[in-house]
């Protein structure tokens, strides 16, 4: 490992330098000394190449220098990692490093090994920086400009994970008592609420064993879908009436999810940002760049292999480096307008600008009219179902998904969050139970427009916004008589 440090540190200096909040990729290959008994990389070795990756990312950004210049040093004060798969000898991979936001005291850096655009290990730190004299720094001199919300830290600050559960301990799992069979009462309340509060909330709640609507409130008034729209990719994929094919051979999960079993919870989308609007879904290519996703950002790569996993990746951990790569592979408005056409959707259309599928208009009444037909198809359930039942506590790009349907024990759920486009701050969350389907939309005034240029932790941490999350996760629990939070 020292050699290898030593090589790292020769030839970063050679690369083309790079914005420090720009991802990281440095491309490895499983050596004899990585492997323990079982032939598979030791669960340590990983922890020590992450040192690496996080080195190349300091030097070519020019940071290592200015750490020399300011007699710091960093160390790393916790890590939570989740193992999913296994590399083994002479296996080439790529290792993505991704500063995901500060506090006053620390930097947080996703990083994943990556190969075959599949994600192997995923980690969060929590690096400090000590001064060579003595004594701890804050992080003000890096630069740092985007804080990272207190929840989204306590994840990489209290635990380290070696299995693939996606639930953390410090998140509630006690079951919700049985939903209220009418709740029409108490959500006209909630959303009377956010509409004091100056949040626009539009909302369906289905009955999965009748199939009736329990409560439809503004339910055909259009959104920017945000991240939702990969539901929409994933069941054009999956029903095989795209230009993106599953991939042969592919493993393809039991279909449980499609009942409602099952956790949710965990550790994981984008806020990226560029003229036009912060997205977890803004789908430029620059929009894209920011998180350590799979494949290479906003390419649009005609060759990237669909497979299961990969899409229960875009959905869980909200991806948008996938999902653009799969928004390109399926045509786009293309996508949309067949996947419209299938589901019977009557408020979806494609994007009003033609460039940023984030902008994919649809409602609430089509979001729950396309969720319950894809959790009633076995072809369509095996995959979605259990891919939002994983959905992460912290997305791709660090963003916090606690937001609506994620708080409710053994829920699946999709979030989407966004500003500003359509000119709104938008966060959304649809969702299931066994026995629901919530689907809880939002829109309210942006309290910066610059919020647009800005990314997902930006957005998360602005005051209006947290008022949206607020309100759609108080709408959920009226929804399905959960407790006050």
């Amino acid at each position: 490992m020292l050699l290898r440090t030593l090589l790292m540190m020769i030839t970063s200096r050679r690369k083309p330098l790079k914005d420090f909040r720009e991802v990281g990729r440095v491309r490895m290959r499983v050596m004899p000394g990585d492997l323990d008994l079982l032939g598979h990389v030791n669960n340590g070795i990983y922890l020590s190449l992450m040192d690496l990756g996080r080195m190349d990312l300091m030097i070519r950004s020019g940071k290592w220098k200015q750490l020399n210049r300011l007699g710091w040093y960093p160390v790393a004060a916790s890590v939570s990692i989740t193992y999913r798969r296994s590399l083994r000898l002479w296996e080439r991979y790529t290792l993505e490093t991704k500063v995901i936001g500060f506090d006053d005291k620390a930097m947080y850096v996703e990083q994943r090994f990556v190969r075959d655009n599949e994600v192997y290990v995923d980690a969060i730190m929590r690096a400090r920086f000590l001064k060579k004299s003595g004594g701890t720094v804050t992080v003000a001199p890096l630069g740092s400009t985007a804080p990272r919300p207190e929840e989204a830290v306590s994840d990489a600050a209290t635990s380290t994970s070696t299995t693939d559960d996606t639930v953390d301990s410090a998140e509630p799992t006690e079951p919700w008592p049985p939903p209220p069979a009418d709740p029409t009462d108490a959500v006209s309340a909630a959303v009377s609420d956010a509409a004091d509060l100056g949040v626009q909330e539009s909302v369906v709640i289905m009955d999965r064993t009748t199939g009736s609507v329990l409560v439809r409130q503004d339910a055909d008034r259009p959104f920017p879908a945000l991240s939702l729209v990969k539901l929409m990719i994933a069941a054009d994929v999956l029903d095989g009436s795209g230009g993106a094919d599953l991939a042969s051979g592919s493993d393809v999960p039991s279909s449980d999810g499609a009942a409602g079993s099952g956790t949710a919870g965990g550790s994981d989308a984008t806020g990226t940002s560029d003229a036009t609007g912060t997205s977890d879904g803004a789908g430029s290519s620059d929009a894209v760049a920011g998180p350590a996703g799979s494949g290479d950002p906003g390419t649009g790569d005609p060759e990237v292999p669909v497979t299961p996993s990969l899409l229960k990746e875009m959905i869980s951990r909200s991806d948008d480096v996938t999902a653009q790569d799969l928004y390109d592979q399926t045509g786009g408005d293309q996508m949309v307008d067949r996947v419209v056409a299938r589901y019977g959707l009557t408020g979806s259309s494609p994007t009003p600008d033609g460039q940023y599928w984030g902008n994919v208009q649809t409602t609430a009444a089509d979001m729950a009219s396309l969720l319950n037909q894809l959790l009633a198809d076995p072809n369509t359930a095996s995959v979605i179902g259990p891919a939002m039942l994983a959905t992460t506590a912290i997305a791709a790009d660090g963003v916090d998904q606690r937001i609506g349907m994620r708080v409710v024990p053994g829920a699946g759920s999709k979030q989407g969050w966004g500003c500003c486009l359509s000119g709104i701050v938008g966060i959304h969350s649809v969702g299931f139970t066994p026995e629901r389907i919530v689907v809880v939309l939002s829109s309210a005034e942006p309290d910066d427009d610059q919020l647009g240029d800005e990314d997902g932790l930006a957005l998360q941490a602005d005051p209006g916004a947290q008022v949206s999350i607020a309100t759609v996760t108080a709408t959920v629990r009226a929804a399905l008589g959960g407790p006050a939070a």
